[in-house]
C-alpha cells in the first residue's frame, strides 16, 4: 500500500467480479462512488494491492427482520404446517417463556443496531427492513436499509392489502409474507393476492414455499418477485420453495428473514440455498445482487456500476470458480467492507486505507478473526444494551 489521504482509492491485483461473472482487474472509487475500471492509477490515489482477492458488489440482503436477531432459533413444534401458527405460538408465550421475555425487554434501538451489525460484519451493506420504521435507522445506521417501499406482513395480519398494496409509492416495491407453509391454506394465498389486485411487477413475495408450478408461471408471466429465506423455512416447514424458473426469470433474491428462525446472516443463507442443489453458485450470486436489487427496485446497488456508490467487499483470492468459492464464505473471511467508498470494516493490513479515507477505527475480533472496525460503530456497539455473538472489542 502507499501512503496518503485521498479521496480517490485505486485497487489492482484483483478479482474484480459482477453477478455475470469477472470484468476486471482493477477497480477506482473516487468520491465514495465507482468511477473506473482496468483504468491506470492517478497521482494522488491511494493504491491498494488486493494480492489477487476477490472485489464483489457489497451484498443485498432482500428480507430481513431487523429488531429480534438478538433472539435465538424458536419454535415449539417440531414442524408447522404454515407460519401464522408459529407466530400464534410465540405470541401466546410473550409474557411467559424468558427466551422471549428476555430479548423483547431490549430497548428496539439496540435490537435494530446488532442487526444492522449482523449483516455489516457479513458484507450485506443493504439490507431490506420488512417491519415498521424506527428513527435510529435513519443516519449513522451500520449499512443501508432500503427505502423507499411499502408492505404488509401476510394475508392474515397486518391491515388492509389493498389498501397498503395502493398507498406504496409510484416506482417503489411492495413486499408481503405470502404461502408460507405447506398446507392447503398456504397453496390458495397467491391466488387470493391476485383477487386483490396486489399482483404486480412491483410486488415482492417472501417465502412462497406453497407455491405450485401454475402461481409460479403466474409470478413470473406478471414480473413480479419472491424473495427466498430457505434455512428459515426449513426450520419451520422441514421443506422451502422450488425456485429454479424464478431464478432463470431473474425474479428471485435471497433473504435471511432473522436470527428468530434463520441459520445466521447471508453467507449462512447461501450455504442452505446451495444445499438445495436448485440453483449453480453463479445463480446464487445474482440473488444477493442484481436480482435482488431488481425486486427491491434500489438503483445502482448490487453491481459495480460506474458512477454508482462503492459499496464493495474484499475477500481472499478464489480458487477455482470464485461463485464457487463465494457459497463457501463465513465472516471472518472478509477482509473489507467499504460502504459508499469508505471502510468500515476490514482486516489489519487495511489500517492505512481507513486512515486514508479518514475513517477512525477501533480493534475488534470476529469469530476469532482479528479486524478493524469504524470506531463510531464500535463506540456505539461497545454501549449496547445487548451484544453480538462472536464479536469482542479489544
Amino acid at each position: 500500500m502507499l501512503f496518503g489521504k485521498s479521496s480517490a482509492i485505486f485497487f489492482h491485483n484483483a478479482v474484480v467480479l459482477n453477478a455475470d461473472g469477472i470484468i476486471g482487474e482493477s477497480l477506482r472509487i473516487e468520491n465514495g462512488k465507482f468511477a473506473a475500471l482496468d483504468a491506470a492509477p492517478r497521482k494522488n490515489d491511494f493504491v491498494v494491492d488486493c494480492r489477487g482477492g476477490l472485489l464483489a458488489p457489497g451484498l443485498i440482503n432482500a428480507h430481513e427482520h431487523l429488531g429480534v436477531n438478538n433472539f435465538g432459533r424458536l419454535k415449539y413444534r417440531d414442524v408447522y404446517p404454515n407460519a401464522h401458527a408459529w407466530s400464534l405460538d410465540i405470541e401466546a408465550r410473550f409474557e411467559t417463556d424468558p427466551k422471549i421475555t428476555a430479548p423483547r425487554a431490549v430497548p428496539i434501538a439496540d435490537r435494530l443496531f446488532i442487526g444492522g451489525i449482523k449483516n455489516l460484519l457479513a458484507g450485506a451493506t443493504t439490507v431490506c427492513h420488512h417491519d415498521p420504521w424506527h428513527s435510529s435507522l435513519n443516519a449513522n445506521f451500520p449499512v443501508r436499509v432500503a427505502r423507499p417501499f411499502g408492505y404488509c406482513h401476510s394475508l392474515q395480519r397486518g391491515g388492509d392489502v389493498r389498501k397498503s398494496f395502493r398507498a406504496t409509492p409510484r416506482g417503489a416495491a411492495w413486499i408481503i409474507h405470502l404461502a408460507e407453509g405447506t398446507d392447503d391454506a398456504s397453496a390458495r394465498e397467491l391466488d387470493q393476492l391476485d383477487a386483490l389486485g396486489c399482483l404486480e411487477k412491483n410486488t415482492g413475495i417472501v417465502h412462497g414455499v406453497g407455491l405450485t408450478p401454475r402461481q409460479r408461471e403466474k409470478i413470473i408471466a406478471r414480473g413480479a418477485g419472491l424473495i427466498w429465506c430457505p434455512s428459515s423455512n426449513f426450520f419451520l416447514l422441514n421443506k422451502t420453495a422450488n425456485v429454479s424458473d424464478l431464478a432463470r426469470a431473474g425474479l428471485l433474491a435471497l433473504g435471511t428473514d432473522s436470527r428468530l428462525t434463520g441459520d445466521g446472516d447471508i453467507w449462512d443463507e447461501l450455504r442452505a440455498a446451495n444445499q438445495t442443489q436448485q440453483l449453480t453458485p453463479r445463480e446464487l450470486f445474482g440473488l444477493v445482487t442484481t436480482h435482488a436489487a431488481r425486486i427491491l427496485r434500489v438503483k445502482k446497488l448490487g453491481a459495480l456500476e460506474m458512477g454508482a456508490p462503492a459499496d464493495l467487499i474484499l475477500l481472499p483470492a478464489p480458487r477455482g470458480d470464485p461463485f464457487a468459492a463465494l457459497v463457501q464464505t463465513r465472516r471472518s473471511d472478509l477482509q473489507m467492507v467499504m460502504l459508499g467508498g469508505k471502510p468500515r470494516l476490514g482486516d489489519l493490513a487495511m489500517q492505512e486505507l481507513f486512515a486514508a479515507r479518514g475513517v477512525e477505527f477501533a480493534r475488534v475480533r470476529v469469530d476469532g478473526a482479528a479486524k478493524l472496525l469504524d470506531a463510531h460503530i464500535a463506540r456505539r456497539l461497545k454501549r449496547n444494551r445487548v451484544g453480538e455473538a462472536g464479536v469482542k472489542l479489544d
